[in-house]
């Protein structure tokens, strides 16, 4: 019952001292303002107070006299202020925890143990296991990001709040610690840029914020966040990588599941659908794949199997899929120029691939904005080796 909150954020306030760091973090998350399961309280909590704040002025108008403030209708849910007051005081107690406490020497293991993370080889092929692919360090069309011992910093332009400081406006600089991340005891693993967004995976979690415009944050609306906000339909889903195009994003899982989001409109999420999807969607044709690494680019992705396998999904226009022509496909296509070699890693950029095999040969396809180290045409739609 909405009359019970206001007891129990009061007890909840009484019994906050001697919560543990972890009790303290989960619950800084539920109650952040961000959260899409608070969002509707606050807007009801603003609502209650500017429609008591009308029906004061009328009273005042007609009575002479205020309602007074203690009514009984004003105390069966709590206010605005009481929730973010709570909210403070959770971050506040959180941080004077941490930096009383002792066991500092646990925390620089687990950042140790993500440094070393960081220098393994981050496709696993063999046995058909599966690791983190840590991506440490990425950039957008005006922004970049880099994870450094488990804490995230980002720069550059922060349009729609893509650096996640809260703002919109300024533009940094020089690297600047993400605070929400920090604050809630957050372990960065990796992240990811697309042009107007940024993704951290961390320990428990995908993290979006920046533009939405596509649906590109996860969050199942097109609104902007300028701070992180934890993709909940991933929340348990074991994820170990993540990477965002230009207004879209692949997430791969524990057990070789692909998710797909965001930006539709060439088919690059896979879906058999040229529709945009605001909420991570299961690719399920690629269940019996084995995927092993994901990557994207402008408006097509490619996904490798564990046998070393290319399929590719999306726009064609450059010949960026190498399947010999210019069409889009909203299918995960199997690559036939690679089919008798093993490939170990692949990448996308904005309109062409690459791919590197386990005997060290690199293949490319799409258009040659550079001509990527060879003296050819501008378009290759189908795999070329680098020599």
């Amino acid at each position: 019952m909405p009359s019970l909150i206001p007891h129990h954020m009061h007890y909840l306030r009484l019994l906050m001292p001697g919560l543990s760091i972890r009790t303290l973090v989960k619950l800084a998350c539920l109650l952040d303002p961000y959260n899409p399961s608070i969002c509707p309280l606050l807007k009801r909590a603003h609502s209650k107070r500017r429609n008591s704040t009308g029906s004061t002025v009328s009273s005042v108008a007609s009575d002479g006299e205020a309602e007074p403030s203690d009514s009984p209708h004003l105390l069966t849910s709590p206010t605005l202020e009481t929730y973010i007051e709570l909210f403070l005081s959770v971050l506040i107690t959180l941080n004077q925890k941490r930096r009383t406490q002792s066991s500092d020497q646990s925390l620089s293991r687990s950042s140790s143990m993500l440094g070393q993370t960081y220098t393994k080889h981050l496709v696993a092929l063999s046995e058909g296991s599966q690791v983190v692919q840590s991506n440490p360090l990425a950039a957008g069309l005006h922004h970049a990001a880099i994870v450094m011992d488990g804490i995230l910093y980002t720069w550059g332009s922060n349009k729609n709040g893509k650096l996640g400081h809260g703002e919109e406006e300024e533009r940094k600089s020089q690297p600047t610690r993400v605070e929400t991340l920090y604050m809630l005891g957050r372990q960065v693993l990796a992240v990811s840029c697309g042009a107007e967004h940024t993704i951290a995976m961390c320990q428990d979690g995908l993290f979006s914020w920046g533009g939405s415009s596509h649906g590109q944050l996860g969050h199942g609306d097109r609104l902007n966040r300028t701070r992180p906000v934890q993709i909940g339909t991933l929340a348990d889903k074991n994820v170990v990588s993540v990477v965002c195009g230009q207004y879209h994003c692949l997430a791969l899982d524990g057990d070789q599941r692909v998710w797909s989001w965001g930006w539709g409109v060439h088919g690059q999420l896979g879906l058999q659908s040229t529709d945009d999807r605001l909420f991570p969607v299961h690719v399920s044709v690629l269940d019996y794949k084995e995927i092993s690494f994901i990557a994207a680019g402008y408006g097509h992705s490619a996904v490798l199997t564990s046998k070393g396998e290319v399929l590719v999904f999306g726009n064609g226009m450059y010949g960026q899929l190498g399947l010999g022509n210019s069409e889009k496909q909203s299918c995960p296509v199997v690559v036939p120029g690679l089919q008798k070699r093993t490939v170990y890693l692949i990448g996308c950029g904005n309109f062409h691939t690459v791919a590197v095999c386990t005997d060290q040969s690199v293949y490319y396809w799409g258009k040659n904005l550079q001509r990527l180290a060879t003296t050819e045409g501008d378009v290759q739609t189908t795999p070329s080796i680098i020599h």
